[in-house]
C-alpha cells in the first residue's frame, strides 16, 4: 500500500458510487453511522498507519457518495410539461450515431414555452431530411418531451437506465416544424465539423463508404454515419475492437509525436521540452478525437507516466493506472458503469499483472 497510495482513496470512491447506486436511503444511513463508529474505535488504537490509511478510505466513501450524487441529480420538469406538445429551446451538446431513419443528438433543455430551464438533458431524434446540427448549435423545436422507454420483461436491458448514466432523462423526437435560432461558435463545434467536412470529402473523391466508414471511426473517432450492417460484420469476425479508439492508437500515435520532436533533445534539457510537447499534442489529439473512456485512460497514463521519467522518478505502471482511474471517477463518476471504461482498466491491469509470467 505504501508503494501505491491511490489505491486506498480509489477503492473507497468506488465503493461509495456502488453503495449510492445499489443501496436505499436507510441503508446509506446505517452504512455512515457504522463507518463513523468505526473510525473512532480506530482513533483509540496507537497505530497511526492504520488509523490514517483507513481514515483516507472512510473519507473518500463519503467523497464518492457526494460526488456521484451531486453529479446524478436532474431538474425535474414539471408534469404538465411533458403533456402535450410545446415549443422548446435546445442547445446541442454531442452528437450520436444515427439510426436508419433519425439522426440522434445529446441536447440541453434550455426552455420549454417561456420557462426557463438549465439542467435537463434529452435524446433528441431529428430527421435526416432537416440538415445536420453540432455541438453548441441553438434550435426551436415543436415536439412533445417524453420519457425513455421502460423495460418490458425481467432482465431486459434497460435503455432509460443507459441513458441516465449520460444525464439523459428525456427523450424528443423532432417534427418537420423548427427553427435554427443560432450556429456554435465553440472549438467543439467547428472540429465536429470539421470531421464531418473529412468524411464527406473522403466520399468526393471516391473513397468508398466502406473505407470512408473505417478511417473516420479510426483516425477521427467518428462512427456516427457507419451502417450497423458494416459494424455487425466486423463484430462477427471478432474485431470489431480495432474500429473504436483505444488505447494502443492513442500510444502509436504519441510515439509518432516523439519521432517527430526528437531533434529537440539536441537543445539543453531538450528530452524534458520533447515530453511536455508530445504531452500536449496528445491531450489535443483525445480532445479531437472526443473523451471515451479508453482514450482518456491511455492520455493519463501517459502524462503521469512520462511526467514521473521527465522528473526522475520510478514509473509504476499499477499507480498510474490507478491515478488514471481516479481523476476519471472524481470528473465523472458514472465513468464506473460504462463498459469501455470496465474493460480499458480491467485489460491493462491483466496485461500488466500476468507480464512477468
Amino acid at each position: 500500500m505504501k508503494n501505491q497510495p491511490f489505491i486506498i482513496p480509489l477503492s473507497g470512491m468506488i465503493l461509495g458510487i456502488i453503495s449510492l447506486e445499489f443501496l436505499p436511503e436507510y441503508l446509506l444511513e446505517i452504512l455512515g453511522g457504522i463507518l463513523g463508529l468505526g473510525f473512532i474505535c480506530l482513533l483509540l488504537t496507537s497505530n497511526f498507519y492504520k488509523v490514517f490509511s483507513v481514515g483516507i478510505f472512510i473519507l473518500f466513501i463519503g467523497i464518492g457518495l457526494v460526488n456521484s450524487k451531486i453529479y446524478n441529480h436532474p431538474e425535474i420538469l414539471p408534469e404538465i410539461l411533458t403533456k402535450k406538445k410545446e415549443w422548446i429551446k435546445l442547445e446541442i451538446h454531442a452528437t450520436y450515431k444515427s439510426s436508419e431513419k433519425f439522426k440522434k443528438y445529446n441536447a440541453q433543455i434550455l426552455s420549454v414555452d417561456s420557462i426557463q430551464l438549465n439542467k435537463n438533458h434529452t435524446l433528441l431524434y431529428w430527421k435526416k431530411e432537416n440538415g445536420d446540427l453540432f455541438p453548441q448549435d441553438e434550435i426551436w423545436v415543436y415536439a412533445q418531451i417524453q420519457f425513455p422507454p421502460k423495460p418490458l420483461n425481467p432482465y431486459q436491458f434497460d435503455y432509460g437506465k443507459y441513458l441516465e448514466k449520460q444525464k439523459i432523462h428525456y427523450v424528443i423526437f423532432s417534427d418537420s416544424l423548427y427553427l435554427k435560432e443560432k450556429s456554435g461558435n465553440s472549438i467543439r463545434h467547428f472540429l465536429t465539423k470539421f470531421k464531418k467536412e473529412i468524411y464527406l470529402k473522403l466520399i468526393q473523391h471516391n473513397y468508398s463508404k466502406h473505407s470512408a466508414d473505417l478511417i473516420g471511426a479510426m483516425l477521427l473517432g467518428d462512427k456516427n454515419e457507419m451502417d450497423q450492417e458494416m459494424q455487425n460484420q466486423y463484430r462477427k469476425t471478432g474485431v470489431v475492437h480495432i474500429l473504436s479508439i483505444s488505447g494502443l492508437h492513442v500510444m502509436m500515435v504519441y510515439g509518432i509525436f516523439l519521432m517527430i520532436l526528437y531533434p529537440l533533445t539536441f537543445l539543453p534539457k531538450g528530452k524534458i521540452i520533447r515530453i511536455f510537447m508530445a504531452l500536449i499534442f496528445i491531450w489535443a489529439y483525445a480532445f479531437f478525437v472526443g473523451f471515451q473512456p479508453a482514450v482518456l485512460r491511455s492520455a493519463l497514463m501517459i502524462t503521469v507516466f512520462h511526467l514521473t521519467i521527465a522528473f526522475h522518478r520510478k514509473p509504476n505502471v499499477h499507480h498510474t493506472l490507478a491515478v488514471a482511474a481516479f481523476i476519471l471517477l472524481l470528473v465523472n463518476p458514472n465513468f464506473l458503469f460504462d463498459v469501455g471504461f470496465q474493460l480499458s482498466f480491467s485489460a491493462v491491469f491483466f496485461i500488466v499483472w500476468f507480464m512477468p509470467v
